[in-house]
C-alpha cells in the first residue's frame, strides 16, 4: 500500500502537505472512547514504524508527529465534548418522563437506547470502578 508523505523535495518551491492521519472531533460515530483510541492508534503504528525508518532531520520529525499529534489531541477533544452532545439528546428522556406513566429503570434505559440507536458495546460500558456501565450512571 502506498502512503503520502510530507517530506518534499528540497529543491521544490512549494510545499504540498497531505493528511496520513487524523480524527474528526465532531465524529457522529456511536462507539466508546476506547473503540475510537484502538482505531486510531492501529492506524497510529505504521506511520511511526515508517517515520523510525527514514532518516529525518529533528525539524522533519517535529512537523510529521505534528499531524499525529494533532489526531489525537482531536480524539480528546471529541471525547470531552462528548457529554454536551449526550444532553443535547435529552429529548428521547424527557418524552419518556412526559407521558406521566411510572417506568422501571430498565424500561428507561432500554428506551433510551433505542431511541438514541446506542450500539451494544456502548450500552455495556463499564465506568473506571467496574460496578456500573456508563449508559447507566448518565441516565439513572
Amino acid at each position: 500500500m502506498k502512503r503520502a508523505f510530507l517530506a518534499i523535495e528540497e529543491s521544490s518551491s512549494k510545499s504540498i502537505e497531505v493528511k496520513r492521519i487524523s480524527f474528526d472531533k465532531d465524529s457522529k460515530e456511536n462507539v466508546s472512547y476506547k473503540q475510537h483510541a484502538m482505531d486510531l492508534w492501529e492506524k497510529t503504528k505504521p506511520l511511526l514504524r515508517e517515520d523510525i525508518a527514514r532518516e529525518y532531520s529533528d525539524d522533519q520529525y517535529k512537523k510529521i508527529g505534528a499531524e499525529i499529534n494533532e489526531a489525537w489531541v482531536n480524539l480528546q477533544i471529541h471525547s470531552s465534548l462528548n457529554p454536551l452532545r449526550w444532553h443535547s439528546k435529552m429529548l428521547p428522556f424527557l418524552k419518556v418522563l412526559g407521558n406521566r406513566k411510572e417506568h422501571s429503570k430498565a424500561e428507561i434505559k432500554e428506551i433510551l437506547a433505542r431511541e438514541l440507536n446506542l450500539s451494544e458495546e456502548y450500552e455495556q460500558e463499564l465506568l473506571s470502578s467496574g460496578r456500573q456501565t456508563r449508559l447507566h450512571y448518565r441516565i439513572l
